[in-house]
């Protein structure tokens, strides 16, 4: 479906990637390639849909994923960031996907990165 919120509902429980039925092959290809890489794959047309809603929305992010997100901004490792907020390294893992998802990015330092830009981090 061509619709932002059906596809961030897909990718926010799980979906690992997001691609539609009238994509060319070549996107296919790297779709496959990227989800069987264990990265999250989005195509460029739900890419695009996602972008502009998401410069007509704020960007929500809990305290504890503004807390995670801030402590790997200072460079701290998922395992550092679990001992430091009493959870589990796969609950960081989680709220990191999430805000990935929020944020509507590929990398956790694309989502720092953005978060800053957004003003969702500050500087120090």
């Amino acid at each position: 479906f061509r619709e932002f919120n059906i596809a961030k509902h897909a990718l926010h429980n799980g979906a690992h990637g997001y691609i539609l039925k009238d994509s060319k092959a070549e996107e296919v290809y790297a779709g496959i390639k990227t989800v069987n890489n264990g990265e999250q794959f989005i195509c460029e047309k739900i890419n695009s849909i996602f972008k502009n809603e998401m410069t007509t929305h704020f960007t929500w992010l809990t305290n504890t994923e503004i807390k995670i997100l801030s402590l790997v901004a200072e460079g701290y490792t998922q395992r550092q960031v679990a001992r430091i907020i009493c959870r589990d390294v796969e609950t960081v893992k989680s709220h990191l996907k999430n805000i990935r998802i929020k944020i509507v990015v590929k990398t956790t330092a694309q989502a720092v990165k953005v978060a800053y830009e957004r003003g969702i981090l500050r500087r120090s």
